[in-house]
């Protein structure tokens, strides 16, 4: 166990000392921040969050098609976040377009490959998901009918600020033909495929494809489509995680 690590345990001990889980969180106590402002507290691998500290936005993560399972996403008009869950059901619990409260003390923020997550404090070196039971004290939801419009953007014009936001790509076409995810033979079983697309300028985008999704064996589009979708980040790399199966002709 790294000496990081067995510090990241002792805050959770502390937190889970602290938290008395009949007390629930009330707005008089916690300050609202934006998500931006959230995110800007953390410049290292990781930062235990010990403020009353809120984030409110919209949920743009579906995951109607299992399309990013476990992963909630959440933007506010300052930016978006990855709230690591443990929960598998998201779309009962928090449909697309809730406008959702999150209290975030006692949660950590961590770097993974230089995009900020939300997490668990890590109850071990690869276990740092947030229970459903803690996510479900910790938030307040008011439904909404008006569902989440994506931002038009190019290719080039993605910056940081993009990174877990609902952005829109117009006018691409995929550079292969088939079907959205590579089938693993082997083991019976559909892998997380990235695929290449590119716009009507010549510029190349990824998107990537979890294996898990119910489309995961259907053809790719043939021609010109649009594309909608979660902007991820991992070392440098953008790629489009798509929501609500974001595709049409």
């Amino acid at each position: 166990m790294t000496a990081a690590f067995r510090l990241l345990a002792l805050f959770g001990m502390l937190a889970l000392s602290s938290c008395d889980k009949t007390t629930p969180y009330l707005p008089t106590q916690t300050r609202t921040v934006s998500v931006a402002y959230l995110k800007s507290l953390c410049h290292g691998e990781y930062y235990p969050i010990r403020e009353e500290l809120a984030i409110e936005g919209r949920v743009i993560s579906s995951n109607l098609f299992e399309e990013s399972r476990s992963t909630l996403i959440l933007e506010d008009a300052s930016g978006g976040i990855s709230v690591m869950t443990m929960l598998h059901d998201i779309p009962a619990e928090y449909p697309f377009g809730t406008r959702m409260r999150l209290c975030c003390n006692g949660l950590m923020l961590r770097n993974f490959g230089g995009k900020i997550r939300l997490t668990a404090t890590p109850r071990s070196s690869d276990d740092d998901r947030i229970t459903a039971s803690d996510l479900k004290c910790r938030s307040s939801l008011t439904p909404d009918n008006q569902k989440p419009s994506p931002r038009e953007l190019s290719f080039t014009e993605l910056s940081p600020r993009d990174i877990d936001t609902y952005v829109k790509f117009r006018q691409c076409r995929f550079t292969d033909r088939g079907r959205w995810c590579d089938y693993d033979a082997e083991h019976g079983c559909f892998l997380t495929t990235e695929r290449q697309i590119y716009d009507c300028a010549g510029n190349i985008f990824r998107i990537r494809i979890s294996g898990n999704t119910v489309y995961a064996d259907s053809p790719l589009p043939q021609g010109t489509c649009s594309l909608w979708g979660v902007i991820d980040y991992f070392n440098g790399n953008y790629t489009l995680r798509l929501t609500d199966f974001g595709a049409d002709d």
